[in-house]
């Protein structure tokens, strides 16, 4: 937590703070750098520490063969 203290600090003291995150250059560059600032330590304790893959860590699977035949109709439907 304090790496991502600083780094948004830093990030703040010397890039200035952009309140507009529109779809703009200036706002997606600013999204990407938060996303870096703040999952990066997080995969980086998962892959050091934990010693395991975020997606094992998180135990995010392969959808089975069953969604994969009623995610589509339940968006159509969603969409109907």
């Amino acid at each position: 937590m304090l790496f991502t203290f600083v780094a948004w600090s830093l990030r703040v003291a010397f890039l200035g703070y952009d309140g507009l995150a529109d779809l703009t250059l200036a706002g997606v560059a600013n999204e990407a750098l938060r996303a870096v600032i703040f999952v990066s330590p997080v995969l980086l304790y998962l892959r050091y520490v934990e010693r395991t893959r975020a997606a094992r860590f998180l135990r995010l699977v392969a959808p089975s063969r069953d969604a994969l035949t009623y995610l589509p109709l339940a968006g159509a439907a969603f969409v109907a």
